[in-house]
């Protein structure tokens, strides 16, 4: 259970019942020597309630930090978003014009497959921006792939032999 923090008030309080309880059970010198121990026993406390209260401001001033911070954080990650659901709404009203166009002229359309530079078949399967579309393929080690590639890297037909780049 943590440290609950006492108010100067609720210490006089305690006080004030601690030495009106002494002055009945000690006598004139006893009682002297019984209130120093609890002035002794209030001043160790208020020694902790200081640095009780100075850690409390840390916490707060460090969650105030973090908070800030996190907010920050979504601030940024939300204009990202909203910055690429600009960029995929352009594009889709673009593909829906039949504005998107490969390399040859051709407009581009989801599901077929075009050549790419190299020379193998790749199919768009969605669309990243305007100017890229995401494609599925074979790399050239026979493995499965998805990548974005730049829309003027596609064309109906494939490239000839002297277009196609060295592996």
């Amino acid at each position: 259970m943590p440290a609950k923090v006492t108010t100067d008030a609720q210490e006089k309080k305690i006080r004030q019942l601690i030495d009106g309880s002494i002055d009945c059970s000690f006598t004139p010198k006893g009682a002297k020597a019984a209130k120093q121990v609890v002035a002794d026993y209030f001043s160790s406390l208020k020694a902790e309630n200081i640095e009780l209260k100075k850690q409390l401001k840390r916490v707060e001033a460090a969650q105030h930090d973090k908070n800030k911070s996190l907010e920050a954080n979504f601030a940024k990650a939300k204009k990202r978003v909203n910055n690429q659901l600009k960029t995929i709404r352009l594009a889709i009203s673009l593909y829906g014009k039949g504005e998107i166009l490969i390399a040859d002229g051709t407009p581009v359309k989801l599901g077929e497959e075009y050549f790419g530079d190299d020379g193998r078949k790749w199919k768009v399967v969605n669309l990243d921006s305007p100017n890229w579309l995401r494609v599925k393929g074979v790399d050239l080690k026979g493995e499965p792939v998805k990548i974005s590639v730049n829309r003027e890297w596609l064309t109906v037909e494939p490239p000839s032999e002297s277009d196609k780049p060295i592996a």
